[in-house]
Parts: C-alpha cells; structure tokens; sequence
C-alpha cells in the first residue's frame, strides 16, 4: 500500500487508480473463491489539508479472520490478495473454500498486511528499517474496526459497479504507524543542478522500526514493540526534487513506529543524499510531544550547504580491445555486495549513447555510503567492457577501503583474445595423424594437433620432415563466441620462432568446431609468417591482420614445411597471442 495523501483514523479503504486494472482471476473450478470489497461511491472520507490519502498496489495482501453467529471459526488470519482496483474501488479473494460459506451474519477482522506470527489474537508485524520512500511493502500497519456482516460472496469475474455493494462486507481501518513526511523548500536546496534527493537515512532517539505486536480485534489498544532499531533508511523509488510551494510538494514518507514525548536535547539525525553530494543536518525535536499512530509529522529538510560524498573514481588506464567502451558493468562475485543505492551486487555506467565511448583517462565516479563500502572493499569484481563491436571481460580486486576517502580504481580494457598460455600444463602429442582438444591441459576451447606444450610458458608446433613424407603442426584457439557482436577485422600479434629449418607459418581463421588434423588446410589463410631458423628461443614478434571475423570464427596456426633433411623436427614455438580489433 503506497501513501499518496493522509489518511484520517476512520476512514474506509480508499483506492485511488485510473481505469480498471485486473490483478488475478479466480479459478474457474475446484475450491470456491471468495472476495470482498473494499471503498466505493458510499464511502466518506475527510483528508487533512496536509495529509497524504492512499493507493492499493499489486501484490497488496490482507490478513482476514470470521467466526459464525455462534462463535466458532471459519477463517483465521486467511491471506487475500487484491483481485482488481477500478476508481475507488478494490476486491480482495481468496480460493479457499471447498464450498460457499453458510448464509448468516458473519464476525470480521482483518490487518494489513499479513502478519508474521499470530499468538492467540496478537498478530505481529515487523515494520522495516529499510523502505522506499512511499510506505509499500507493508510498512502502512493497519487493523480494521471489527465489523458485522454477510456471508462472503462467490466470485467468477470481476463484477459490474452497480452489483459490488449488494450485501458485500465493508472494512474501516486504522493506521498503527505513524508517518514522517520528508520535504525540501526550494530556498533550502543547493544540490547539483539535476540532481534530487535519492537517499535519506534518519536516526532518532527511540525506536523506530522492529516488531509491533496488536490486538487484531481491538484496533484502540496500545501496541508493544520489540527488536527496535533507532534508525530507519530510505532509498527512493521516486527520487524527490526542491518543493516550490505547500501546495506543490515533492515528498518521501516513512513509516515509524509511535514514540512517546522527547526531551531537551533530542533530535532527528538526518543524511541526505543526491547522486554526487550529502548533507548531514539535526533537526531539535525537544518539547515535542509523542508521535501518535494515525499522524503524520512533515519533516522540511535543509539542503542548502552539501558537500561531495567521497568517491570512488573508475579510470581507464589501458585500452587493449582497440575499441573505446560506451557501457561499464561491475559485478561483485559477492552477491552481498552493494553498490549505492542500487542494493545489488551489480553496478552498471553507460554513457547514455553507443556513439558516445569512454576514452583513456576519462570513466566514472561511484559517490558511496558508509554502508556500502565495506561490502566493496576488497571484492573481487568482474568488470564487462561494450563497445560498439565487442563485449569483453576481466577481473579485478578493490582495493581495502575507509569510509571518509577518495579511492581511484585503475582499468584495463583488455585484448578481444589474449593468450600467454600460463594456464597450460606439460603434454606431448607427436602422432602423425590425430588431434586433441585442450581443455584437459588448460586451455578450455583450444585444439592441436603434432604440438606439445611448455608448461605455463608456451605451445610448440612440430612439423616433420620425413622420408615417408611431411608432417605439420597446428593450433586453433578458442572460438570468439559472444565476445563478438559483429564482423570485425583484428589485428594479431604473437611470438613465434623455428628450430632446425626455416619454416613457413600460415595463419587464418576457421568456423570449423573441434580438434581439426594438422594435415587440414586452414579454411581461409589471411598470410603466411616466414620465420628463420634458429630463432625458437628469441621467438621475434609479429603482427598480422584477419579480415571478417564474426563470434563463429576462430583463429588457427599451421606450419607448412616443405624441405629439409630427413627425420627432422623443427619446433616451431608461439606465445604471448594478443587480438585487438583494428579500423
């Protein structure tokens, strides 16, 4: 239920909507569904000139109990949920029953929302310390005045206006929160230009959320309270600007427990922030008399003095893709982890335009909480690249933080593929024919075939020339998969040497899965590497160009010896493999 304007003690559920909206429908067969309405043309409702009225929500649920004419029970805390609202209308139902209550006058109570335990006639709630600015989620504790009434009515469909108040049971409810109305006048605001109020955390001196325990069939009687919290946080669904006038006010609401009187000295502790800034300000609540359940206390807010909330800066150091980003993504593999406001582990900065990238220096700033930072603090991150072309990854470490500083987290957006075959453990695969997947050997996705590994340094080609023939070797990478949203030319760079004889490298690309032979052409060769003898230990670099290459290509290696002494092997070792994309 969202406060929109206040709602005085007896006042019946008013629903205030545009147009009819359907929430569920109930069954067609098998057990009997059952509703009830609630507002409608023949409620009277009196809203105080500065209060705030309500609205149903989807997913809103009412907590019913009835017991007969001659006291025994026919439903106890039954769960309703809200079936459609049109105007100032709302049904709840429930399918619950194997058959339609017995004709009679029925007893009625009934709470919002569902409580979490129910203890004879007590039911408990648990008003929350974190809420979202407009009271959902049930932090609008209410108990209905006990009614008299029909018999609950079958419901198939939603039924026509004229049709809804013949004999359907009428609740009143009466608030057991009281709420706090948060505003700023526009000659009290000096935030950004832009920039509203998205957060607001309060800490008084009482108790204002926990557990609040009622008597379901006596909505007069006090309330006790248990596992109270003094501090309550907002984070805004509607983030609130600068209020021009009484009658034009933004506002954020909360919902607190009642409090007794305050004393001399005490006061409302308030932080409010926007995007980049924060103001801390007391507002003295000494003298003031207790909040009562039912009231609304309206809360003006100084915003006139901010200062910048500190940061975390996100830099780009290094470009490697050869594309510049327009969309950053940090996700903590903690998925506790926060980011701002946003509570979640996932924290996406998008320039606003796919034209409009990020270039090296440039990047964005996180204005964290206190709250959040050590959930961030020395998490591993990864951190998703997008560019035009390419969606590409890595993983970082942040750094241990202190609330209170500055922080700049250096990025490297790195290669569309990159290998320095680190991963790679010792294998030999000498078989004139055959080949072999990597995965085994750690290199998830790669094949080979007539190569054998250095382990954690590099691969070898082993091209053979024999009297029975000659005998290559070849490497397939990866394929690009979906670190490609297009076709793209790359350019490649690697080491690569030969041993015995000098010895033509074809490189190329391939859309063929799996282990391919090293007596198989490559299917599109792009050049051929000449590459000297004697050089497999300094293994020189080069650099080439692939053309065309899509997600469904990968990038293959092949020697192509063609002359030497019999029995002769000529290693032909690669390393150090970087793929960039190039305009």
């Amino acid at each position: 239920m969202q406060f929109k304007r206040y709602l005085i003690l007896t006042l019946s559920l008013l629903v205030l909507a545009c147009g009819k909206e359907s929430f569920d429908t109930p069954a067609a067969g098998g057990p009997v569904t059952v509703g009830f309405v609630v507002g409608g043309g023949d409620t009277r409702t009196t809203i105080n000139d500065d209060g705030i009225s309500t609205s149903w929500e989807k997913g809103d649920r009412i907590a019913l109990w009835a017991t007969s004419s001659d006291g025994s029970a026919t439903l106890s805390a039954q769960e309703f949920s809200i079936y459609y609202r049109d105007g100032s209308l709302a049904m709840f139902t429930a399918t619950l029953l194997p058959s339609e209550m017995t004709e009679g006058t029925y007893n009625y109570w009934a709470t919002y929302p569902m409580p979490k335990t129910v203890n004879g006639t007590k039911a408990t709630f648990n008003l929350p310390g974190t809420q979202d600015g407009t009271m959902s989620g049930g932090a609008a504790i209410m108990v209905a005045q006990p009614a008299q009434g029909p018999q609950l009515r079958k419901v198939t469909d939603i039924p026509k206006y004229s049709e809804i108040y013949d004999g359907h049971l009428s609740l009143k409810m009466k608030h057991a929160t009281h709420a706090l109305r948060f505003f700023a006048p526009s000659n009290k605001w000096g935030f950004n230009d832009g920039e509203k109020i998205e957060r607001i955390k309060f800490t008084m001196p009482q108790g204002v959320a926990g557990d609040l325990t009622l008597d379901y069939t006596d909505p007069d009687a006090a309330g006790t309270t248990a596992n109270t919290s003094n501090t309550i946080v907002l984070n805004l669904t509607k983030p609130i600007g600068a209020s021009a006038s009484a009658a034009a006010l933004e506002h954020a609401c909360a919902a607190i427990l009642p409090t007794a009187a305050f004393a001399a000295g005490d006061a409302i502790s308030m932080k409010i922030y926007s995007k980049t800034q924060i103001v801390e300000q007391a507002i003295s609540l000494a003298g003031r008399g207790a909040m009562q359940a039912g009231h609304i206390t309206p809360v003006a807010l100084d915003c006139s003095s901010p200062v910048e909330r500190p940061k975390i800066a996100f830099r780009i150091k290094t470009n490697n893709l050869g594309e510049k980003p327009y969309r950053i993504i940090l996700t903590s593999k903690d998925t506790n982890t926060k980011w701002l406001i946003t509570d979640d582990h996932i924290y996406e900065y998008y320039t606003g335009s796919t034209t409009s990238t990020i270039a090296d220096g440039k990047g964005f700033d996180i204005h964290y909480d206190e709250e959040t930072l050590a959930s961030i603090s020395g998490q591993s991150v990864t951190v998703t690249y997008e560019s035009e072309s390419a969606i590409v990854t890595n993983a970082i470490t942040m750094p241990a933080m202190t609330a209170g500083n500055n922080y700049t987290v250096e990025l490297t957006v790195p290669y569309l593929m990159y290998q320095d075959f680190s991963s790679i453990t010792n294998y030999n695969d000498e078989a004139t024919t055959g080949s072999k997947t990597l995965d085994s050997v750690g290199l998830p996705g790669w094949t080979a075939s007539r190569t054998r590994s250095s382990a954690g340094s590099h691969m070898r080609l082993r091209p053979f020339y024999a009297v029975i023939g000659r005998y290559q070797g070849r490497m397939d990478s990866e394929f690009f998969d979906s670190r490609l949203k297009k076709s793209v030319t790359v350019e490649v760079t690697i080491n690569a040497g030969a041993d015995q004889v000098a010895t033509p490298l074809q490189v190329g690309k391939t859309t063929t899965a799996g282990a391919i032979e090293a007596g198989t052409a490559i299917e599109s060769v792009s050049t051929t590497l000449n590459l000297p003898k004697g050089t497999s230990s300094s293994m020189p670099s080069y650099t080439y160009t692939v053309t065309g290459v899509t997600a469904n290509h990968r990038l293959s290696w092949r020697t192509n010896i063609t002359s030497g002494r019999w029995t002769t092997y000529s290693d032909t070792p690669i390393d150090n493999i970087k793929v960039s994309i190039t305009k």
